[in-house]
């Protein structure tokens, strides 16, 4: 009875019918499935269910065609065309000089900017369109090392090679001589003093002092002993703090404790990471810090805090976006930053920020207030082909435009208002 059922036949169409069920099934998915894996539900949130991506794709990698680190130009493709003035995409981000530029600063009347030339050891003031370029001295330098600028911007501190410092005065051309024992200058609120660190031949003649800029009236403030290197001179614009310390909490955390000009003994910052790097606001009221931790892959994160008086470490709230601060720049007012953000940050440039250095970079407006982030500009050429990195950031006073310095030293602006 069961010999007379040709099972090898019924086996034969089962498995060409499963054979084409699953055919089907896979060009269905191909080609007519909705694909929900990146798409948000009718009602705002992820299908998944795992929370929205409020990074909005800040240092995200990015797959970058490259000949021996130079930019490959695509062909049969239409582009974008980049746009004068900041909106969210490519931006033209044209140099102002076609030199490198050392030491830059904005100039005292905020629009312009002024900087070093190594190679003709001069420094210059050039206008916002770089058509006009003056020399801000006849002298020249040869083997500055270092340039910390005074608020008035009128006067420097010049560092060279071989250890020697000067204060000179770009309104009269002239110069004074300081002990060379002093290292990491900052002056204060009103140009008139610096605060420094004193290294001597031995750890307990090491310092935290201040002199004058006419480097009269020195005077010690803090012993620094072996933990010099803990110490970051940083005069806040409230003139109230001189330098911070650097005190390890856990392997995850430090303690940021503020020095005052006359030994005051102000409460401290807790930071959820190491490696602190800060920048006041105008006032001082408020500081601009990063730090790297386990959780952010040793990357630098964003964070700002209350830096003044009693108010001092309260409010501190993470801006979510990995940078440092020195490529970033506060509104006059103080309630927008403006930052330079690196695209494929890699794991562990919190601890070597010099991974960093080649990579393209893109700007972001931040709200203090909100903690909103909104992507400004991608700095570009006329084609919209180059990638551009960021050393430094300057904001114009009027905030109608962004300077920053690539990793050539050339000076590069963007429009943020026509």
């Amino acid at each position: 009875m069961f010999e007379s059922i040709p099972w090898r036949k019924i086996i034969y169409v089962a498995v060409f019918l499963i054979a084409i069920f699953i055919i089907g099934l896979l060009l269905y998915m191909a080609f007519f499935a909705p694909d929900t894996s990146d798409q948000d539900n009718q009602n705002g949130q992820p299908a998944n269910g795992a929370l929205p991506d409020v990074n909005g794709g800040i240092n995200r990698a990015v797959d970058t065609n490259t000949n021996g680190g130079a930019a490959v130009r695509i062909t049969n493709v239409s582009l974008p065309a980049p746009t004068a003035v900041a909106n969210g995409g490519k931006t033209l981000a044209p140099a102002l000089v076609d030199t490198q530029s050392r030491f830059l600063s904005l100039a005292g009347n905020g629009v312009d900017m002024q900087y070093f030339d190594p190679l003709t050891g001069k420094f210059y003031k050039i206008d916002r369109t770089g058509a006009q370029r003056t020399l801000m001295t006849d002298q020249t330098f040869k083997g500055v090392d270092e340039v910390s600028w005074a608020p008035n911007k009128e006067l420097a501190v010049m560092t060279f090679k071989d250890g020697a410092n000067i204060t000179y005065d770009f309104r009269t051309n002239s110069q004074v001589t300081l002990p060379s024992e002093l290292q990491e200058f900052s002056f204060s609120p009103d140009s008139s003093t610096l605060a420094a660190k004193f290294i001597g031949p031995n750890e307990g003649d090491n310092w935290l002092a201040i002199i004058n800029a006419d480097g009269s009236e020195a005077r010690v403030i803090e012993p620094l002993g072996e933990k010099v290197n803990q110490v970051t001179v940083n005069w806040s614009p409230g003139a109230q703090v001189v330098a911070t310390y650097q005190q390890s909490i856990n392997a995850e955390r430090q303690e940021i404790i503020p020095l005052g000009i006359q030994g005051e003994n102000f409460k401290s910052i807790e930071t959820s990471g190491r490696g602190f790097q800060g920048m006041y606001d105008q006032s001082g009221a408020r500081l601009l810090y990063s730090v790297h931790n386990s959780s952010s892959a040793y990357n630098p994160e964003l964070f700002i805090v209350q830096s003044q008086g009693e108010n001092i470490g309260k409010n501190n709230q993470r801006l979510g976006v990995n940078t440092w601060p020195d490529k970033c720049s506060f509104s006059s007012n103080a309630n927008t930053v403006y930052c330079a953000v690196p695209i494929g940050l890699p794991r562990g440039s919190g601890l070597y920020p010099e991974l960093a250095d080649a990579l393209p970079y893109e700007f972001y407006q931040i709200d203090i207030a909100s903690g909103t982030r909104q992507l400004l500009a991608q700095p570009t050429d006329s084609s919209g082909t180059a990638q551009y990195s960021v050393n430094k950031v300057f904001l114009s006073a009027q905030g109608d435009m962004l300077y920053f310095s690539d990793s050539q030293g050339l000076i590069r602006t963007i429009k943020l208002q026509s």
